[in-house]
C-alpha cells in the first residue's frame, strides 16, 4: 500500500516527485502570500 492508502503493483512507477515538489512549493508560496496579507491587516488596524 501507497501513503495514500492504495494497493501499488510492485513495478508500478511512483509519484513523479518532481511534480509533487512543485505542487508543494506552490502551497507554501499561497500560504506564505497570505500570511503577508494577515500581517499587513492586522498592522494596518493597530495605526488606526
Amino acid at each position: 500500500m501507497d501513503e495514500n492508502g492504495a494497493v501499488r503493483q510492485r513495478n508500478a512507477p511512483g509519484p513523479n516527485i518532481a511534480a509533487e515538489v512543485e505542487r508543494i512549493l506552490a502551497t507554501l508560496k499561497v500560504f506564505e502570500e497570505r500570511s503577508v496579507n494577515i500581517e499587513q491587516a492586522l498592522n494596518a488596524r493597530q495605526t488606526r
